[in-house]
This record gives C-alpha cells, sequence and structure tokens, in this order.
C-alpha cells in the first residue's frame, strides 16, 4: 500500500536525515536566540510518538490492504487518528520552524553536503560540484528539498511582514 510505503520509506527517511543530517548542521550554524534545542526538542517528541505508533498502524494498515479486519478495529481507528495528527503537526512545526532556520543559517557548502546526504540515504547520485540553491536544474535528486526550503522560507518571511503590519 502507499500508505505504508511513506510511513516506513519516506518519512522514516525524513526523520533519519532530520536527526542524522539537518540537526547537526544546524546546530553547527544556529544562533543562541534560535532557540534551536527547543525545535529539536519538539522534533524528537514528534518523532518518538510516531515510531511509537507506527507498528499498530502498520500492523492494522497491512490487515486492510490484506482484506482483513485489524483486530481491535477501535483502537486502529483511534491510533490512526492520533497517527495523522502526529505526522500533520510534525511536517508543519518542519516546514514553520526547523526548515526556515535551515534557509535562513546554512551556508551553499552546507546545502550541497546536505543533497550529497540525503541522495546517498535514497540511493540516489547527487552531482559533484553544483550548487543545490541556483541554477541546477528542477530535476536533480534532492532539488525539490531545497524548493520546498526555499517556499517554506518566504512563507515564514510573508508571515513575519503581515504581523508588523497588523
Amino acid at each position: 500500500s502507499l500508505l505504508l510505503d511513506f510511513l516506513f520509506g519516506e518519512m522514516a527517511l525524513n526523520m533519519r536525515a532530520e536527526e542524522k543530517a539537518l540537526a547537526p548542521l544546524l546546530s553547527e550554524r544556529c544562533l543562541p536566540e534560535d532557540m534551536l534545542d527547543a525545535v529539536l526538542d519538539d522534533t524528537w517528541k514528534a518523532h518518538s510518538l510516531i515510531a511509537l505508533l507506527l507498528p499498530d498502524i502498520g500492523h492494522g494498515l497491512a490487515c486492510l490492504s490484506d482484506g482483513e479486519t485489524p483486530k481491535r478495529p477501535l483502537d486502529f481507528i483511534f491510533k490512526s487518528l492520533e497517527m495523522i495528527d502526529a505526522v500533520q503537526r510534525h511536517l508543519d512545526r518542519e516546514d514553520l520552524l526547523l526548515l526556515a532556520l535551515a534557509e535562513f543559517r546554512l551556508t551553499t557548502e552546507d546545502y550541497v553536503w546536505l543533497g550529497h546526504a540525503l541522495a546517498r540515504q535514497h540511493g540516489l547520485q547527487y552531482p559533484v560540484a553544483a550548487d543545490m540553491r541556483f541554477g541546477m536544474p528542477s530535476d536533480t535528486p534532492g532539488m525539490e528539498i531545497n524548493e520546498s526550503w526555499r517556499r517554506t522560507a518566504w512563507r515564514h518571511k510573508k508571515a513575519e511582514l503581515f504581523d508588523k503590519l497588523h
């Protein structure tokens, strides 16, 4: 099922990338006023909750994809709703906080290193002497991640401007 692939594939890769690649880079680059510790604490709590719910959700989804009813259907429904909330909250905070910090604090070299790290996780080859943020073809592996970061940073800047106006 696509949902199982997302939860056990892309979501797991996303969380591992945050823990092993993005967080260490941000730890080197962020300033105390960025409150990175609080952002990462919130991120790790979300990862823990998702990891806690994942086995039951995976089992229930596997039952459903085999045409069977999960053993405890109501429990599966409630845990599914909790998982949906946890993943959505995590991705929203990732966009608003973690990736916005990356846009403001990481260097071009950091983006290139991060591109290599993310490409390796996905089993892809990353361009060797390329700058991920400027002049890179849109089909370059990892480019969609940085495009998301740029859009997120722009949303963040717009929100700041909106707050100043009101």
